[in-house]
């Protein structure tokens, strides 16, 4: 049986939509499809990574435009978005590889933001 079998995805749309994402700026929003929080403001961002957060910046997510999915990181206690000194060495980590994705908790994004 193979791994991936029944699993149609659509790479042209993915690759349109990482795209879209790519184009949105500090201060807009993503939004997921489903969830208690469904607004999210992207609060930095990089030209492969934004991180976006709800509003009382209690719960936020990771979005990897390169591989088309979001999710944590792979700290133990997660990252703090409270500050702007924070979020910024969280960027510089993820980018300098190392903070990545937890994968595991992970979803390609066509699949959770609209």
């Amino acid at each position: 049986m193979e791994a991936n079998a029944g699993v149609n995805r659509d790479y042209e749309s993915l690759k349109a939509f990482c795209d879209q994402l790519k184009e949105k700026q500090v201060g807009e929003f993503i939004q997921f499809k489903e969830g208690k929080t469904k607004n999210f403001e992207i609060v930095v961002k990089n030209e492969r990574f934004i991180i976006a957060a709800s509003k009382r910046r209690n719960d936020y997510t990771i979005v990897d435009t390169d591989y088309g999915v979001c999710g944590p990181s792979n700290r133990t206690f997660g990252i703090s978005v409270k500050s702007e000194e924070s979020l910024k060495e969280t960027l510089e980590d993820l980018t300098n590889g190392e903070m990545y994705l937890f994968y595991r908790n992970s979803a390609p994004i066509d699949a959770v933001l609209v």
